[in-house]
């Protein structure tokens, strides 16, 4: 029977915990403060009466206080606004508890001292209930602060441990190290010749207790979690950001960190591990757009017309540009841009303007309004991102090149004998403004002109001395390889170019074209 009594007590105080808990977390906190005050309160009154159940077992009779049961419930209560709410709350509901000691000790001493003026009956009770012993509630206190304090590290320590997994037991370890460092101090300063008979038996019943009340809190915490998208781990993390920004624990914080020295060589081997990965990725997907973007290049077939072409992206893919077709009979075009920078933005905005140069008629359009249709388009989303470009229009039955150039590097004819002609820029750079105009002009040729078209790279290649390949050079070299068909002239170029330095500080693309 009195097991049963025991027991109805525990599941009771229980269940009113976790219903009060609910409503603090619907903002109303009163009646959760006023229970875990109460509870400091039954605890005392229970000590001070000495209401046992006495349980036979295989190890003889245990003694069961029903005070063990309320005081534990004040651990779980403590331990309960921690797991949910971190170190702010738990710090709180510690002084309260301190507090309520406190009081109840000072209403001991008072009580106790007017018993004289009460009557007889009352007064052997409050001898019972208040006879006081100074040094005993002194030590009553300070050891309930420090087991309450101790069993939120215990927790920490524990979940830190399990890496966030097995609830109950974090709970249990940091209930029942409480409750035992509880009995160890008390006995110990009190009894201290008594503390190697009564400790075992008194911390067994505790941690007893402990287990069978650390089942309820941790499917309560459980169910709590689902419903309010708990991170179990932010009272632990709390917990250390406040003692660090507090400086209030050295000791622990030393710890802290020798254990990240520990694993920071893992930590560095798992966060290479990642960031490979993503490299991968990245790599991956850059290699795809690379694809996409020699794609989206023409092949060297025009009928009538031999060419050569030499893409080389600085990175994966490029901010050069090119383009040319047929649009209509012996009428072609040619048109070649160097978007500012390179990469993947250059990249993005070069995809730009060849969709915008899809979109204009070249059949209605002259080259100058080609290249101000391109900068009124790209100057809104080109993010500063300016490029310049060079649009040629070719009529092969006339022997004629109309061209505009806005700030591109010159493209240069090349007649048989040797004789060249710089188109030079007629216009500023695209996408600045919407206002740009670009003049044209006209050019005619003989039979047999090779005309190349390229990027700045191909002058502007630097060597180890800083020194430029320069326009002078590569016109020289270009007039040596006349006699050479287009793709050879493209091949002896470019390994001039990697003798003069092997890397490309810049996106390159030449274009040589023999016209008709």
């Amino acid at each position: 029977m009195q097991i049963l009594e025991l027991t109805s007590l525990a599941i009771g105080l229980t269940v009113v915990l976790f219903l009060l808990h609910t409503l603090r977390t619907r903002m109303i906190r009163g009646p959760f403060v006023a229970y875990f005050s109460l509870l400091w309160v039954f605890s005392s009154l229970f000590s001070s009466v000495r209401f046992v159940l006495k349980l036979e077992t295989l190890i003889g009779v245990v003694q069961v206080r029903y005070s063990t049961i309320v005081y534990t419930i004040v651990f779980c209560a403590l331990l309960l606004i921690y797991v949910c709410e971190g170190i702010e709350a738990a710090r709180n509901f510690i002084l309260i508890s301190l507090l309520c000691q406190v009081l109840f000790a000072g209403a001991q001493f008072f009580i106790f001292e007017f018993r004289s003026s009460l009557p007889e009956v009352t007064a052997d009770a409050v001898q019972l209930l208040f006879a006081p012993s100074g040094w005993r509630l002194f030590v009553s206190v300070m050891t309930a602060t420090i087991c309450l304090v101790l069993e939120v590290l215990l927790f920490q320590f524990a979940y830190n441990r399990l890496h966030g997994r097995f609830l109950f037991f974090a709970l249990f370890l940091s209930l029942a190290g409480s409750m035992a460092a509880d009995s160890l101090i008390y006995i110990g300063s009190t009894r201290p010749d008594a503390l190697l008979k009564e400790f075992i038996p008194t911390a067994s019943v505790k941690i007893l207790v402990t287990t069978f009340l650390s089942v309820p809190l941790a499917l309560y915490i459980k169910w709590f979690q689902k419903q309010g998208g708990l991170d179990l781990k932010r009272g632990t993390l709390d917990i250390f950001r406040k003692i660090e920004a507090l400086e209030s624990n050295l000791a622990l914080a030393n710890e802290e960190l020798r254990k990240y020295a520990q694993n920071l060589e893992q930590m560095v081997v798992d966060r290479t591990k990642v960031i490979e990965e993503k490299q991968k990725q990245l790599d991956k997907e850059l290699k795809i757009a690379a694809d996409v973007q020699a794609g989206t290049l023409p092949e060297n077939k025009l009928p009538g017309i031999e060419s050569a072409a030499r893409f080389i992206p600085c990175s994966t893919v490029s901010g050069d540009l090119y383009d040319f077709a047929e649009y209509t009979a012996n009428r072609y075009y040619f048109f070649i841009a160097d978007i500012q920078g390179h990469g993947v933005p250059a990249a993005l905005v070069g995809s730009m303007c060849r969709m915008s140069l899809g979109r204009i008629n070249l059949r209605e359009s002259t080259p100058g309004n080609v290249l101000a249709e391109l900068s009124a388009s790209l100057a809104p989303v080109a993010a500063g991102h300016y490029l310049t470009a060079a649009f040629l229009t070719i009529a092969t039955d006339d022997r004629e090149i109309v061209y505009a150039s806005g700030g591109h590097v010159s493209p240069l004819l090349l007649s048989k004998s040797g004789n060249f002609v710089w188109m030079e820029p007629t216009g500023s750079l695209l996408g600045m403004n919407t206002t740009s105009t670009f003049g044209q002009k006209r050019i005619r040729y003989s039979a047999g002109t090779r005309l190349v078209l390229y990027t700045d790279c191909v002058t502007e290649h630097k060597n180890a001395e800083r020194d430029q390949f320069s326009s002078e050079r590569f016109l020289e070299i270009m007039q040596s390889l006349l006699s050479e068909k287009p793709e050879a002239a493209a091949t002896r170029m470019m390994e001039e170019l990697r003798a003069f330095s092997g890397t490309f500080q810049d996106d390159l693309t030449l274009l040589i074209i023999d016209l008709p």
